[in-house]
């Protein structure tokens, strides 16, 4: 959960930091995602609810210090969870997803 919680923050900072385009050219853009969702496959059984509150405890973990972390931490799983496991569900390979999510 520690190492999904690092990803997820890697890719909040990389998404949220200076402007960037994200295109196939990134590829480091591309790799943390595609790390992120390989972490999330574990727990993609569990409801999304619970992968909300999971996602949301460590995002406030790494980032409540900063202004409108809770806002911004509720926001990325409630828009983000959903889409993952729905992905994972449907059988998508991590590249597919992240694809799906501008990151590649």
């Amino acid at each position: 959960m520690t190492r999904l919680i690092f990803v997820v923050f890697a890719i909040v900072l990389a998404i949220n930091s200076t402007p960037v385009v994200i295109n196939n050219s990134n590829v480091i853009v591309c790799e943390i995602c595609k790390m992120a969702v390989k972490l999330i496959v574990p727990e993609a059984d569990k409801d999304l609810d619970q992968l909300e509150k999971e996602f949301i405890q460590g995002c406030m973990t790494l980032i409540g210090w900063l202004p409108y972390a809770e806002k911004e931490c509720k926001a990325l799983a409630k828009i983000e969870m959903g889409a993952i496991k729905t992905l994972l569900e449907n059988g998508s390979a991590p590249e597919e997803i992240c694809t799906t999510l501008h990151a590649c």
